[in-house]
């Protein structure tokens, strides 16, 4: 600010994790005089997107198979068809919340499905309290976002990340106690055609 008043700061909890080891440090610098200030131009990117990135302690105690998988960089591939056994193993009351990545390839212009289930044979809640987000090949947040499951029409070819974390309150553990099966399922984007009827024209 340039002149003396009462300024606000915003800060958002851009990773989505919760719990213990997610504290951070805010400094607000005392006045500067004469100033400089530069004009900013960002190419390539939407204020609206946001980038996925680590923040908090993560501690595994009871890993899966595709750990570490916290971060977009660190996320597994996935196929159409493919089913995968995960769970959220960091105590969050201790910790940060357990936060898992996959990755998966789009060809074509198709709808990508997402599954939640919990493991066959388990008492697992947690298959039906998982939050989902998708990302982009950059990590930049697509706004799409859901709980239990996912499906979206993916209209242009790429690679896509999918964001999984576990809705507040389900605890933490191995498969058997907090698993969940994640299943992709992939169809072709089928097109409807209307016909369409002019009326008052005259034809040529």
């Amino acid at each position: 600010m340039r002149r003396g008043g009462v300024g606000y700061v915003r800060i958002t909890n851009g990773g989505g994790l919760t719990g213990h080891l997610t504290g951070y440090g805010l400094l607000i610098e005392g006045d500067l005089t004469n100033a400089l200030y530069l004009p900013l131009v960002v190419r390539g990117s939407s204020a609206a997107s946001m980038r996925q990135e680590p923040l908090g302690t993560i501690v595994h105690s009871c890993p899966d198979e595709y750990e570490v998988d916290d971060t977009w960089e660190q996320a597994r591939g996935i196929t159409a068809g493919e089913t995968q056994v995960h769970s959220f193993d960091s105590d969050p009351s201790r910790y940060a919340a357990d936060k898992d990545f996959v990755f998966f390839d789009v060809v074509t212009k198709c709808v990508v499905t997402f599954e939640i289930l919990p493991p066959a044979g388990t008492g697992s809640l947690a298959g039906r309290w998982v939050e989902m987000a998708l990302y982009d090949a950059e990590g930049n947040g697509l706004g799409v976002m859901a709980v239990g499951g996912l499906r979206h029409l993916a209209a242009q070819a790429g690679r896509y990340y999918l964001g999984l974390s576990p809705v507040a309150g389900v605890g933490y553990g191995c498969v058997d106690e907090v698993g969940y099966r994640l299943r992709m399922l992939v169809e072709p984007a089928r097109l409807l055609y209307l016909p369409v009827v002019l009326r008052g024209g005259a034809s040529s």
